[in-house]
């Protein structure tokens, strides 16, 4: 798991790797092994790889970031739309995190 999150191992997590499969060259192949599954995995989702005939998927099926993120970016645009047309004449036009948007001078 850390592999995969940091795409690298702590010395502690090498050590354990090290005593717990008797030597570097099986760390090195357990990573390439780690590797190569994940490139097979991305290429799979990526070409939308069917299932065979008959199966079920054991997992919910996998949604495209974009999917995932369109409610969150029309939820942003729709309040920075009230934003913009409820300012005042001579008013920032965004105001964020302290920032003055249209003169971008800190508030």
């Amino acid at each position: 798991m850390e592999l995969q999150r940091t795409k690298g191992v702590s010395d502690l997590t090498y050590d354990r790797a090290l005593k717990v499969l008797g030597g570097e060259d099986k760390v090195i192949e357990a990573v390439a092994v780690q590797g190569y599954y994940a490139l097979l995995a991305m290429v799979m989702n990526t070409a939308r790889t069917p299932l065979p005939e008959g199966r079920t998927p054991p997992l919910p099926l996998f949604r495209a970031e974009s999917e995932r993120t369109a409610g969150a970016t029309a939820l942003v645009g729709r309040l920075i739309g009230r934003a913009t047309r409820a300012r005042r004449p001579g008013s920032p036009r965004l105001h964020v995190a302290g920032v003055d948007a249209q003169r971008g001078s800190t508030t």
